[in-house]
């Protein structure tokens, strides 16, 4: 009968002991991991809170640059009006009112962008007026045009030197001193007409629909939970999510109701900086000032106009885009981005631990492979020498040291003296073992410090840093004379063969790269004609 072996568990022992180790191991595990889960929940809180509020900023501030650019144009086409020959000629009495309405109907037409395109006389009396109706563009019948002497835009660009530009504040259009239904947001382009002995004769304005830039706001409202507006300099909501605090300075009714008596205290913040990010308790705002002014481009050809001579309504700008996300709302998108990073995060653990010795093999050939063909580029294939671009890179490397510490360097430009004909006559494989044994002999006669690369064919080059004086260079160049015409065998042929060297120095000749290489080109040419096998520098 066998004897019972005490240092086998029974069945029961196993089971038993696998269960108190399971818990041990378990509980040390949670011990450890418990402090690390709640660590990193919290800095993934933080980082996707983090990651919220540079979004938002970057996408609001990129909104209003957008505003802001959509303005150059509009300088640049009030200007170019001002300055037409037709209309000039028309006020000068030199031309017919038809040739300079159809003057200002074709720019209306080619342009696409105004609602109206009008001359006012200095009496506010509209003269030209070029109308647009569902893309349709034509010349207002004179009966139909309007005294505008009391609409403060005309009044304000009246008032205008040349080259100077008014630009209106962003409001309801008014026809006949009615507010149009439905509204049409305006903004009001204006400036002063002189003819050619320099008198005032009236103001050309442009407008131009507000919804070009109201379009942004309803672009980023898109966003669920989002509330965006655009506001004025005085706080009124411009666009918004509730329609009724809409143009509150237009309406007595509405008066003090918008933006700034809703939030007085994010307003009081807003009000004085140019852009930001802040939470209160109702939640996290997010704002831009758009000026237009800060659109100013020169233009070509014409006045250029500096942001000087743009002049605005008191207070209407800039004006302010906004963006508000309710502090319950923003509590929830940021549990949803947190909530799936820390999924992710724990499904990735089993993941990263089955596929990481299969991934760390694949980037370690990956990091092979890399390193294998990043050798061939910066190295010849025949000779191992580097290539140009290597060589090039430590020359640029060399200058800049050279330029701080106020030293010498030289580059040598070899090549090999009537190879063509041995190559010819011998054989490309004879051409090769001849140019690997002239890269040996090369280096072996140049110092730790020093460089040689192969530019292609024949043709050595070779960095010597620390270079005092043109003794130092020449020497290094006869031990490389010397080295290279000594006979060899190859093929069971004694084959001997010189090298002609150009050689230029940095900073003294040269002090970037593309120089240097050419004079010592150039000497190598030089020592050519001048017999071959020899040196020659400036």
């Amino acid at each position: 009968m066998k004897r019972q072996n005490r240092h086998v568990f029974t069945r029961s022992e196993r089971l038993k002991a696998t269960v108190l180790r399971g818990v041990f191991v378990f509980l040390l595990i949670n011990l450890i991991a418990t402090p690390v889960f709640w660590v990193f929940h919290r800095m993934t809180r933080e980082t996707v809170s983090r990651s919220i509020r540079e979004e938002e900023m970057l996408e609001i501030a990129y909104t209003a640059e957008q505003i802001v650019s959509s303005y150059q144009s509009f300088w640049a086409d009030a200007l170019y009006l001002s300055s037409s020959r037709t209309l000039i000629a028309w006020l000068q009495d030199q031309a017919e009112y038809e040739t300079a309405a159809a003057d200002l109907l074709n720019f209306a037409r080619s342009r696409r962008m105004y609602e109206q395109v009008r001359f006012l006389d200095m009496q506010g009396n509209e003269r030209i007026r070029i109308n647009e109706y569902n893309g349709y563009f034509f010349v207002e019948s004179k009966n139909a045009l309007q005294n505008k002497a009391h609409r403060y835009y005309y009044q304000e660009s009246a008032k205008l030197k040349q080259g100077e530009i008014y630009l209106s504040r962003l409001d309801l259009n008014v026809e006949n001193g009615e507010i149009e239904i439905p509204y049409r947001p305006m903004v009001r382009i204006g400036t002063p007409v002189f003819d050619d002995a320099g008198n005032k004769r009236g103001v050309l304005v442009l407008n131009m629909p507000g919804n070009q830039i109201l379009d942004y706001v309803d672009t980023l409202s898109a966003v669920p939970s989002r509330q965006v507006m655009l506001v004025n300099g005085h706080g009124y909501c411009l666009k918004g999510p509730d329609p009724e605090k809409e143009w509150g300075f237009m309406f007595a009714e509405k008066n003090r109701t918008g933006f700034a008596w809703t939030y007085p205290k994010a307003w009081q913040r807003i009000f004085f900086e140019h852009q930001g990010q802040f939470f209160l308790d109702k939640g996290l705002y997010t704002f831009a000032g758009i000026d237009p002014r800060l659109s100013y481009v020169p233009v070509l050809d014409r006045t250029s106009v500096p942001p000087e001579s743009i002049h605005k309504p008191g207070g209407s700008y800039p004006l302010k885009l906004i963006s508000f996300y309710p502090a319950g709302e923003y509590r929830e998108l940021l549990w949803e981005r947190a909530k799936g990073l820390l999924l992710g995060y724990f499904a990735s653990l089993l993941v990263t631990f089955i596929f990481s010795l299969i991934i760390a093999r694949f980037l370690v050939i990956q990091l092979e492979s890399r390193k294998m063909i990043e050798h061939l580029a910066l190295h010849d294939s025949l000779t191992g020498l580097p290539t140009r671009r290597l060589f090039y890179d430590r020359l640029e490397t060399a200058l800049k040291l050279v330029r701080r510490n106020r030293q010498h360097l030289a580059v040598l430009f070899l090549d090999l003296d009537n190879f063509k004909k041995l190559n010819d006559s011998a054989g490309h494989e004879a051409g090769d073992i001849l140019l690997v044994e002239t890269a040996r002999r090369i280096q072996q006669n140049l110092r730790e410090s020093d460089s040689v690369a192969r530019l292609g064919g024949d043709e050595f080059v070779v960095l010597l840093e620390n270079v005092d004086t043109r003794e130092d260079l020449r020497l290094v160049a006869q031990k490389i004379l010397s080295a290279v015409r000594e006979p060899c065998e190859i093929k069971g042929r004694r084959v001997a063969v010189s090298v002609s060297i150009g050689a230029a120095m940095a900073p003294d000749q040269a002090e970037t790269v593309d120089d240097i290489i050419r004079i010592a080109d150039e000497e190598m040419y030089t020592a050519k004609r001048a017999g071959k096998n020899q040196l020659k520098t400036l």
